[in-house]
């Protein structure tokens, strides 16, 4: 369960106030302020019902109708899920005052335990599969390019998001303390 708390816990913020603010679809989406720590523990065994749940549910439809089903068909449904229960969740909850963005610290405390080079490999790596993906659009039958072009888009997108994570990533101050000293 601790693998889902992680993958939770960017929906969760604190604000100016101390108080727990849920983001239903991440950072860039409208908060609520949760004030109850019983609504709160009920978002948070939703976030856990639905992740495992979404999880088997694609993989499985992917292996038995094929990825076309899975990503067009169930996919949606899934999410559609998700907003209702969320919605029925926080009908009575006040939205934060403030949003978080692209500037917002979390970003920066993403990027500071990861090394440029690893920043580097993996977003080249992420947008050289983008690219492949891309041309197997162009090379695979019509129903498999939706899939290639679904591909290329979220791969492009993770690929260029570690490109933003290197440009705010602030240098490690030991390793520039290191570099300054003269070698010899």
């Amino acid at each position: 369960m601790d693998l889902l708390n992680y993958l939770s816990k960017n929906n969760f913020k604190k604000n100016k106030d101390s108080l727990t603010v849920f983001y239903p679809w991440g950072g860039l989406s409208k908060g609520y302020v949760v004030q109850d720590s019983h609504l709160e523990n009920n978002i948070r065994s939703f976030l856990k019902v639905w992740q495992i749940s979404s999880l088997i549910i694609f993989f499985s439809g992917a292996f038995i109708f094929g990825w076309v089903v899975a990503l067009f068909l169930l996919q949606p449904i899934l999410f559609l899920w998700f907003h209702l229960k969320t919605k029925r969740l926080l009908a009575e909850l006040p939205l934060n005052s403030t949003q978080i963005g692209l500037k917002d610290p979390s970003f920066q405390k993403l990027a500071s335990p990861r090394s440029i080079r690893t920043l580097w490999i993996s977003s080249i790596g992420f947008l050289l599969f983008a690219f492949i993906c891309l041309l197997e659009f162009f090379i695979n039958p019509f129903i498999n390019r939706l899939f290639s072009a679904f591909c290329a888009i979220f791969f492009g997108a993770i690929g260029i998001f570690g490109l933003y994570l290197l440009k705010i990533k602030k240098p490690n101050k030991g390793i520039q303390a290191d570099a300054a000293k003269p070698h010899g």
